[in-house]
């Protein structure tokens, strides 16, 4: 997976799935989220410049937006969190029903997510 010549150093077994090429047969790979994001930005200017302005939100929790058409939500917590109103367009980690809601999506601990508001 490193070419003809092989690794450089190394590599323990349990590394063999960060390797470029098994994350990029994933659609769930760290790869491939940033390339989604990256991709996501690109399309959308609102997403790269323009004034951002922060949110109240609760302790533990960063939320912010940019011309008015987006939102992103930082869960720095040990629960999840509901997310504001908007069309989720990436996520760090699957979204689920909150808790207490008619299936509005929650953010799980220690994820972040951009909506489309």
């Amino acid at each position: 997976e490193f070419g003809d010549g092989g690794a450089w150093l190394p590599q323990p077994p349990e590394w063999r799935d960060r390797t470029a090429a098994r994350q990029l047969a994933d659609p769930a790979s760290m790869l491939s989220l940033y390339r989604l994001a990256l991709r996501l930005r690109r399309d959308d200017p609102a997403l790269g410049d323009g004034p951002m302005q922060w949110l109240d939100a609760p302790d533990g929790v960063l939320a912010f937006t940019r011309g008015h058409r987006f939102t992103c939500t930082v869960n720095l917590t040990d629960r999840p969190i509901p997310l504001p109103a908007g069309k989720p367009l990436i996520a760090s980690a699957p979204l689920e029903p909150a808790p207490d809601s008619d299936g509005a999506p929650a953010l799980p601990p220690d994820a972040a997510a951009w909506l489309r508001t």
